[in-house]
């Protein structure tokens, strides 16, 4: 034991390592906020973008009538769902979840996000599903006052390209599609949707 400090040896070399491991984990967290952070202002002080706003009207529940086109999802027919989006993430992220009984299939279900890329001047939208085992991307943005179109960022594992189309009714209602192409320039509807409350 130290007489000046009442600290022995084994203790003093204890909170030195203490203190180094202490040092090592703030340098860690700082490294992993500012890669984190990149060249994007934070969400917390930033003033929320005009164009998230925009996607206000899709906050809610909503049921859904919808139409299978024949092909990709068997002989087609009607199919009814469900969809719920909110804000999340500081309300810079619109989060949707959605739930569809298609004709003589599974329940087709859609987790997805949304935000916006200023730099880009697009929307960046991600969506997962439960029949296929990875992410699909997309940018999308306004092409008029009522319709909103996102496409994908890269073709799917069949070789496709998807689009999904927004588009807002004078009833309130919100007429939602879904598309696919092989050459990215002309694209067939494959599902179609009336959300209303």
């Amino acid at each position: 034991m130290n007489g000046k400090t009442g600290i022995d040896s084994s203790d003093s070399d204890l909170l030195l390592k203490g203190r180094k491991h202490l040092t090592i984990v703030a340098i860690l967290l700082s490294a992993s906020m500012a890669l984190g952070m990149g060249n994007y202002e934070s969400t917390q002080t930033s003033k929320r973008d005009p164009a998230l706003e925009k996607l206000d009207c899709f906050v809610g529940d909503w049921k859904s009538d919808a139409k299978v086109f024949p092909g990709k999802f068997g002989p087609g027919g009607q199919a009814s769902g469900t969809t719920h989006y909110h804000w999340a993430v500081g309300n810079n992220w619109l989060i949707f979840d959605s739930a569809f009984s298609l004709p003589g299939m599974v329940t087709y279900e859609v987790h997805g996000l949304v935000a916006y890329d200023q730099k880009e001047g697009k929307y960046v939208a991600y969506a997962v599903n439960n029949l296929a085992p990875h992410a699909i991307e997309y940018r999308g943005e306004w092409k008029d006052e009522n319709s909103l179109i996102f496409t994908s960022v890269t073709k799917s594992s069949v070789g496709k390209w998807s689009r999904v189309v927004y588009e807002k009714l004078p009833d309130g209602k919100i007429r939602f599609s879904s598309e696919e192409s092989s050459d990215g320039a002309a694209f067939t509807r494959y599902f179609e949707s009336t959300l209303s409350r």
